[in-house]
């Protein structure tokens, strides 16, 4: 578990002249953390080397710094769905920002409104733009008083955008502004600006642990699995407890080859307290015979699959998120999407092995059902640990 205390006292411990601002570190962290956490962004500013340093925090937070950043399974999916040749190159290649974003970039504006206007109030303007109450805004002065900082963060009061001031030991009017003030000891420019590297670095580095630290990931990851058990699962019948083959007698009986494990891994599922249905685009007995040997419900003539999982959860007063489905073609497509977990056997189209959450081992009618039971009973047994 992520606690600060830990990586401030190693920090301390390196830079022992900053221990009188732990409290303030903290507290900067927390107003950053809480922003984060409801999809605001972080805003910096300042000037000369200041502004180099407001850029520079801006490049560890919108990529990786020290930990691994994959991005959103969400989003991996949905790139699967869209692009099924590109989505791995494209998924290895995307990193999850935490979203920041410095006043002092954009060459055309900047100039511009320093020309039109007034380069004092450059910054404020951008602020005035893009800031939101949930943002933060990181101003950053020496001096504390250069004059398109303070103004700023005039504009970021007015937004009720939370200040964190980063200053010399005097603070000036950046320390009356700012929320969080962090004063380092010293009124030298440069000594000044030597002390504020390892303090943003530090808060880079700790936000970054905070929000993808590995061993959060594995925590968040088991909860996520948690989540993922469903309450009812729906096997499409052609192609997944058949091998989407039909056999045809003379006189028109249609008959299909299925896996008497099936059986099995539907008893299993069962026993986890899910409740088990055949959903099938088609009217056929052998469906409606199958469904009773098993002993599972039954619905046919579906044509709109996702319309009629939308109109189940409507019933049944439960959200997407207790809903999964076992499909293998493009008919099943949206009704995978629309389900928090989802199967296909390995001899799926194209389309669906790329969307799929879980590509199984076993062909259609070769022990679908039993596979699924197994990968249910992991997530079924990481639950009672």
């Amino acid at each position: 578990m992520f606690k600060l205390s830990n990586y401030l006292s190693k920090f301390i411990a390196e830079y022992s002249d900053l221990k009188d601002l732990q409290e303030d570190i903290t507290d900067s962290f927390k107003l950053i953390e809480s922003s984060f956490q409801n999809e605001g962004t972080l805003f910096t500013c300042g000037n000369g080397g200041s502004a180099s340093d407001a850029e520079h925090i801006v490049g560890e937070l919108l990529k990786s710094f020290v930990f691994d950043r994959p991005i959103a399974q969400k989003d991996q999916k949905r790139l699967a769905r869209l692009f099924p040749k590109d989505s791995k190159k494209i998924i290895n290649n995307l990193e999850t920002p935490l979203k920041a974003i410095s006043l002092m970039t954009e060459t055309s504006f900047s100039t511009a409104f320093a020309n039109d206007l007034s380069y004092e109030f450059a910054a404020a303007q951008k602020l005035y733009a893009l800031g939101e109450s949930k943002d933060i805004l990181l101003a950053i002065s020496t001096s504390g008083n250069s004059e398109n900082i303070i103004r700023a963060c005039q504009i970021a009061k007015m937004k009720n955008i939370k200040v964190i001031g980063l200053t010399g030991s005097r603070g000036g009017k950046l320390k009356t502004l700012a929320d969080v003030c962090i004063s380092v000891p010293s009124d030298k420019t440069h000594k000044i600006q030597e002390y504020h590297l390892p303090i943003y670095h530090f808060l880079c580095y700790s936000l970054e642990a905070r929000f993808f630290d590995k061993e959060k990931q594995k925590e968040k990851r088991g909860n996520a699995k948690a989540n993922k058990l469903p309450l009812h699962i729906f096997f499409d019948f052609d192609g997944v407890l058949t091998d989407n083959k039909v056999y045809l007698t003379q006189d028109g009986k249609e008959s299909v080859m299925c896996d008497r494990s099936d059986g099995l891994g539907i008893n299993l599922i069962k026993k986890m307290g899910i409740e088990v249905h055949i959903l099938s685009t088609e009217t056929n007995k052998v469906v409606s015979e199958r469904s009773k040997k098993l002993g599972v419900e039954c619905f046919q003539s579906c044509a709109d699959k996702l319309k009629f999982l939308k109109q189940f959860c409507k019933e049944k007063k439960i959200s997407p998120s207790k809903i999964g489905y076992i499909g293998n073609d493009i008919n099943d497509k949206e009704a995978m999407v629309f389900s928090n977990i989802s199967f296909c056997p390995s001899d799926s189209d194209p389309a669906i092995l790329s969307l799929s959450d879980h590509v199984l081992q076993s062909k259609g009618g070769k022990g679908v059902a039993k596979e699924v039971a197994v990968l249910l009973s992991d997530i079924y047994s990481h639950i009672l640990k």
